[in-house]
This record gives structure tokens, C-alpha cells and sequence, in this order.
């Protein structure tokens, strides 16, 4: 007969692993407190993540005219230490200093770096903004010493799929089929950035409350010069006329028709124009924006770049605009000239 194992059983209780930090918990423990940290280095393979937790990071510790932007490959130790120490050109210390670009630093400049970063703690704050960054990259070692690191991983499956859908709820997209966030991803090649385009160009083309099907979906994918004819149009109110025209003659040679382009153009002057006359007017802004039958994210996205346009620059390219039209109509010249001109106006 065995006898009975009378020893006393130890029940434990499993501890509990904590939770693994993510980008998104990082960049809002950075947020939350009142001070930014004194080096932090922002990484994501595509440009729309890390673009917008910078300038999060921006409206939250600093103003316009408080900041220093610079790009790696355009720098040297010597410029970035002079930021780090010196007051600005208004009087006062930068209250950020953002370096575009950082995995394209240099590794003489990282190594100097980090002996001024770790050595003086009285630094203004700091911002690295780039791809993700190599285990030997000198920004890899900083960030173990007194950086705090957001690193966006590429997003694949189930949750670039959830991105996608909160994407086109940021665009006011308030529907989406499902095999229409699939084609999004195949049509965007997994890349954010040409996925973000293509969900743009998506809330442009539906109607407020209508669902984003995969028909409607299929048509837009299957323009790839889509996105340059909205490149085109930040060209020209940049008044960049080395881009603007370039972008012109890909579209004209990749045979997207003359016409449909400058009704583009025309749109979108005329609305920065009545943004510009209501808002200087003090006419509400959501009137505006029902008024011109805009979904609220163009509203104010048109509305940032039309209030800083010049009103008599706005009015002079609607006349040049309009101009274009009625040559285009009479045929007077033929269509690839007419708009090559009115680039060469609007960015005059």
C-alpha cells in the first residue's frame, strides 16, 4: 500500500509580466509630462508616423519661432553644438531642436554627440527623426544612455489593416468595406505613405456618409499619377516652380488629360480664395466649410495653406487661372502650353 504524500503543497500565484512598451505608450508617456525628455529619437520606416509624433512633440513643447530644424546630411558637430548651447536669434533659447533625416547622420557626428549629450545634462531637448536605425548607429548608443526611444515598427496583417480603418476615420471616411481596406493594402504596397495618399484621394472622390466600396476603391487604385496631380497642386502654392513643372510633364507624359487637371487647379484657388475672404471676415468656419461643400479634414487642411497665402497673390492666380481656361476652350494654344504658362504664373 503506498502511503500518502502528506507534504504541504506550495501554491504560487504567477507574476505578472508588465505590459511591453510599444511606441504609442512611449510617445504618450512623452506627452503627458511637462518637460520633453532631454534626447528623444523618433523612428518609423514610413514617413507619416514619425512626421506626425514630431509635431506632436513640436505643439507640445515648443512654438513656431522656439525651434531649430535640422538635416542630418546638411550638418556638422560644430552647428549642432552651437543649437545645443547658444540662444536663438530672438533672444531666447530654442526650446527644441529637431534633426531631420538622423539615420543619414554621420558616424564622426554621432560619436561627438554623444559625448556632449551625456556629459551636459543644461542642453536644449532634443529631437532625432528618421528611419530605424542599426544596432551600431552611434543615435542606437545614445538613446541606451539618456534617450528615449519611439521606434514604429512596419505594421503587416490584422494590424495594418486596423491602421488603414482608422486612417479613413481620420479622413472622415465614416464606412469601409472590407475587401476595400484590403485593396488599399495591396494598392499601397504596404507602405503607409502611399497608403495615406490613396485613402486621401479616396475621401476626396465620396460623398459625405458614403462608404468607401471596393469598386470605388479599384478606380482610384488603378490611377497611379493620382497622388502627383495633388503633389502638383502643394507645388504650386509653394510656389516651387523647379517641382511644379516637373510634376507637370510626368502627368502630361503618363497621358492624364489637360482639362481634368486644371479643373483641379481651378477648384482648389477658388476655395483658397473664399477661405481667405470669409475667414478675414470673421465668418464662421464651420459656415465656410458647409458653405463650400468641403469634408472637415480638406477644410482644414485648404484653410491653413489659405490663410497664409498673400490675398493679392490669391486673386492675381485666380485671373491667370481663368485666363488658362477660356484659352484652353478657344483653343488658341494647345493645352500642355497653356498650363506650362500658368505654372510658370502661379509660381512666379
Amino acid at each position: 500500500m503506498l502511503e500518502e504524500d502528506t507534504t504541504p503543497q506550495i501554491h504560487t500565484t504567477p507574476m505578472s509580466t508588465p505590459p511591453e512598451k510599444t511606441a504609442e505608450s512611449n510617445l504618450s508617456s512623452i506627452l503627458d509630462s511637462p518637460v520633453p525628455p532631454r534626447v528623444t529619437i523618433i523612428t518609423a520606416p514610413d514617413t507619416l508616423r514619425r512626421s506626425q509624433a514630431v509635431r506632436q512633440c513640436e505643439e507640445r513643447f515648443s512654438s513656431r519661432d522656439a525651434r531649430c530644424v535640422i538635416r542630418a546630411r546638411e550638418t556638422s558637430l560644430e552647428s549642432i553644438k552651437t543649437e545645443l548651447f547658444s540662444s536663438s536669434l530672438f533672444g531666447a533659447n530654442h526650446s527644441l531642436i529637431i534633426v531631420k533625416c538622423a539615420h543619414e547622420l554621420p558616424t564622426a557626428i554621432g560619436k561627438g554627440l554623444r559625448q556632449i549629450l551625456t556629459k551636459n545634462e543644461q542642453l536644449t531637448p532634443i529631437i532625432f527623426e528618421g528611419e530605424p536605425l542599426s544596432a551600431s548607429h552611434p543615435l542606437t548608443a545614445i538613446a541606451k544612455d539618456v534617450g528615449v526611444v519611439v521606434a514604429f515598427e512596419e505594421l503587416k496583417d490584422v494590424a495594418l489593416y486596423r491602421w488603414i480603418r482608422l486612417e479613413c476615420k481620420a479622413r472622415d471616411i465614416g464606412k469601409i468595406e472590407d475587401e476595400a481596406v484590403a485593396m488599399l493594402a495591396q494598392g499601397g504596397e504596404g507602405s503607409l505613405d502611399r497608403i495615406s495618399q490613396l485613402i486621401e484621394i479616396c475621401s476626396l472622390t465620396l460623398d459625405p456618409s458614403q462608404p468607401l466600396t471596393a469598386s470605388i476603391c479599384g478606380s482610384i487604385i488603378q490611377v497611379p499619377s493620382t497622388s502627383k496631380e495633388f503633389a502638383l497642386i502643394d507645388a504650386l502654392t509653394s510656389r516651387n516652380r523647379a517641382s511644379a513643372e516637373a510634376l507637370l510633364v510626368t502627368l502630361l507624359i503618363s497621358g492624364v488629360s489637360p482639362f481634368p487637371l486644371l479643373s483641379l487647379i481651378n477648384k482648389t484657388f477658388s476655395n483658397f480664395l473664399a477661405i481667405h475672404s470669409l475667414t478675414s471676415r470673421r465668418v464662421d468656419e464651420g459656415a465656410i466649410q458647409k458653405l463650400l461643400g468641403m469634408q472637415p479634414w480638406l477644410f482644414r487642411k485648404q484653410r491653413d495653406i489659405a490663410i497664409r497665402l498673400n490675398p493679392s497673390f490669391l486673386r492675381a492666380a485666380y485671373r491667370a487661372i481663368i485666363a488658362a481656361d477660356s484659352k484652353m476652350k478657344n483653343r488658341s494654344l494647345g493645352p500642355d502650353i497653356v498650363l506650362s504658362e500658368l505654372v510658370a504664373k502661379l509660381t512666379s
